[in-house]
């Protein structure tokens, strides 16, 4: 429902290679005045997970505010909604949080503490490949699950790059 002007809904999606179910948005704080992002979350039974995918609002987003900063209140509502057995992340339009970003505050502290980004190499690591071609990286993946992989790929339709990370349901890494 994209109107001219940057108002309306912007789609989002979950794509899956199984049945999903239970397939809804999350409620999270949206601009006022401006395109609304959002999150859809699903559940994938034949595996026990349950998968998010965010798309989260750029700084002036909101063209009655334009200084309000909404991605801190969508990133904690993210993960605020994820458990053990849940795969989240998407299109954060924010770098990974580090000394040298002034808007390192916007990410929660347990995105990192609790989870582990597809392209984090260690629990102290910020890093992760680009994802952008602006040469930045602005697409997660976090979990509880053991990682088995993680990948970024290009997809010839985007300006931002696939993150694909392979997890293992069969088990949990509480780390």
């Amino acid at each position: 429902r994209c109107t001219g002007g940057g108002s309306g809904d912007a789609g989002i999606a979950v794509l899956a290679s199984s049945p999903l179910k239970d397939v809804a948005p999350l409620a999270s704080r949206q601009p006022v005045v401006g395109l609304q992002r959002g999150i859809q979350c699903a559940s994938v039974p034949v595996h026990r997970i349950r998968i998010c995918n965010a798309h989260l609002s750029v700084v002036g987003s909101d063209r009655a505010h334009p200084g309000w900063e909404y991605r801190d209140d969508q990133l904690r509502t993210l993960v605020a909604a994820a458990d053990s057995r849940t795969v989240f992340g998407g299109d954060f339009n924010s770098s990974p949080p580090s000394r040298a970003d002034r808007y390192r505050w916007i990410w929660p502290h347990e995105a990192y503490r609790r989870y582990r980004e597809c392209d984090q190499r260690s629990a102290g690591s910020r890093a992760g490949r680009a994802t952008h071609r602006s040469g930045v990286k602005l697409d997660y993946q976090f979990t509880r699950l053991r990682r088995a992989g993680c990948a970024v790929r290009e997809t010839g339709v985007s300006d931002h790059l696939a993150v694909v990370m392979t997890v293992r349901t069969d088990t949990e890494d509480s780390g």
